[in-house]
């Protein structure tokens, strides 16, 4: 039963955290150094973090003790309950800038037990995290650029766990979080030629209830048309949340594979 809830837990924390990318890390590239740096530009990121992950999670029901998670991306994956969507997107104007990202996935396990004191169960876990980081673009050359901001990031979660009645009586519990952290970051790109460059990202914050958090990003870029861009790269992030129902303290990390499309 523990190792099962173990990777009910691992599937949370793997949804759980900042929105991808720093909201929106990967939406501005090579190809927005040639646009008119006064005129609209569009940008849209789908993308795929294999992330793995590692902490502990409590809740504060007695009957779920706190978690020690470690977890492949892999054994997060068979997890899933339906297709995730993971997007970032950028509007640029000059040099101002705003980064939105939008992540949300469902998953669902069994819960196995010796069906002694309880006969089987089930966890149902849903995760949407968004943000917005307004930009200004603080270096702009040929080749290089730096954009620093801004924002938000806002997590929502809801749960529901089951166990089947055994020996003792059957119960449910549905907890669930909600939180927004402040956050400052930095963004730099340069270009190696005229089809490759480097992406950088970096960002800290924290709130009243997330005690910090932050995440570090960086990506080689590939310029596969005028209008697309391939990105792969390793990301990690790192946060720590408490509140009345729930305790995370967890750290993901793994590749990543964007395509960033101008519009």
């Amino acid at each position: 039963m523990k190792r099962n809830r173990d990777r009910t837990y691992s599937a949370i924390a793997c949804i759980t955290g900042a929105a991808l990318l720093g909201a929106g890390t990967f939406a501005k590239s090579a190809v927005a150094q040639q646009a008119s740096p006064q005129q609209w530009e569009f940008y849209v990121t789908p993308y795929l973090w294999f992330s793995g992950v590692s902490g502990t999670l409590k809740s504060l029901n007695r009957n779920i003790p706190e978690q020690n998670v470690e977890a492949s991306f892999g054994n997060i994956l068979s997890h899933l309950d339906a297709i995730p969507v993971m997007v970032s997107a950028e509007v640029r104007y000059g040099r101002f800038g705003l980064l939105t990202d939008i992540m949300a996935i469902s998953v669902q396990s069994d819960i196995v037990t010796k069906n002694v004191l309880f006969t089987g169960g089930s966890a149902n876990l849903t995760q949407v995290i968004g943000s917005a980081l307004g930009t200004y673009r603080v270096l702009e050359s040929g080749r290089q650029s730096l954009d620093v901001g801004i924002g938000v990031r806002a997590f929502g979660m809801s749960t529901k766990f089951s166990l089947n009645p055994g020996l003792l009586p059957g119960f449910s519990i549905s907890p669930s979080a909600s939180w927004a952290d402040p956050i400052v970051g930095a963004r730099y790109h340069i270009d190696l030629s005229p089809r490759w460059g480097l992406t950088a990202y970096a960002d800290i914050g924290g709130g009243p209830n997330s005690q910090f958090t932050w995440q570090l990003l960086g990506s080689v870029d590939y310029r596969v048309a005028s209008w697309v861009v391939m990105r792969i790269g390793y990301r990690n992030l790192r946060f720590q949340y408490e509140s009345d129902a729930l305790r995370q303290n967890m750290e993901m990390s793994g590749p990543i594979l964007g395509a960033t499309i101008q519009f």
